[in-house]
């Protein structure tokens, strides 16, 4: 794996008409990105990693748990979708709010997680800490951080929450198994598995290039047995541009993560994860 010096070489001689004082490496996903957090399109998600046993060790065996409560977030009625691909209506009294049309015109559900309202306004992130503001190309929800690095669209720190709050459990569905590696490198590997195959991960690239990506999404249900699903390539676990993400693992066995998970029943929340045994 390159460093971040490497990276930062390489992204210079491509920018050497236009130079790069403090340009900060493209990801993994589709965009050139710069220091703006302004990827051109959705990140390409990355295939399972397969795990080697002679570089990685079992550190944990456990599963993804909710924690305090969780927020229902906003529907768009109005304006595009997600990445501007199709557009969002519906009506918030009629329970329609969120509906996703597709770029052929042909409506869909409501509470579509497309159609997920993000603030790109200005206004403080929903930690305090930073602001919320649109990419370059006009993508919205970009968190930039306290030190006015550019992270992403489309994060959860910039999601449009509504005011009630109510406490949620999710039961997580695919047992969850933390590989570390043993070179020194500092990678890890968080796989997301049942019956023994693995449907999702959350990979980190170790400290010289300290950014998580993630792949499929991990599915649980509640106390009245709704299913729910969360994206594991949404924002808060994937960096594909702009400012590196760093640990999203370690931060899972910290205090958690603000994550969005969606319900066809329910529609959509912000809620706290955590990685436990």
């Amino acid at each position: 794996m390159p460093t971040r010096q490497a990276h930062l070489l390489l992204l210079c001689g491509s920018l050497a008409l236009f130079g790069c004082s403090d340009a900060v490496p493209t990801g993994p996903g589709t965009g050139l990105g710069e220091n703006d957090g302004n990827p051109s399109a959705p990140p390409a998600a990355p295939p399972i990693v397969v795990v080697d046993p002679d570089v990685y060790a079992v550190q944990l065996n456990g599963s993804f748990s909710t924690t305090g409560t969780s927020t229902g977030v906003i529907f768009l009625t109005s304006g595009p979708a997600k990445w501007n691909e199709g557009a969002c209506s519906g009506s918030v009294a009629n329970g329609t709010d969120g509906t996703w049309v597709s770029p052929s015109g042909q409506p869909g559900l409501a509470h579509d997680p497309r159609c997920i309202g993000y603030w790109s306004d200005g206004r403080p992130a929903n930690n305090n800490r930073g602001t919320c503001s649109a990419s370059t190309l006009g993508y919205a929800g970009l968190w930039i951080k306290q030190n006015g690095r550019r992270s992403a669209p489309y994060h959860s720190k910039c999601v449009m929450m509504g005011a009630a709050s109510a406490t949620l459990t999710l039961t997580f569905t695919q047992s969850a198994t933390l590989y570390v590696a043993n070179d020194g490198s500092g990678k890890r590997i968080l796989n997301f598995s049942t019956g023994g195959t693995t449907a999702a991960q959350l990979v980190y690239n170790g400290t010289d290039a300290p950014y998580t990506t993630g792949t499929g999404a991990v599915t649980a249900t509640d106390g009245s047995g709704n299913a729910w699903t969360m994206d594991l390539t949404q924002s808060v676990f994937f960096w594909y541009t702009g400012e590196y993400n760093g640990d999203v693992i370690a931060e899972l066995q910290g205090i958690g993560v603000e994550a969005v998970a969606c319900s066809p029943v329910t529609g959509c929340v912000l809620t706290t994860v955590r990685l436990g045994a």
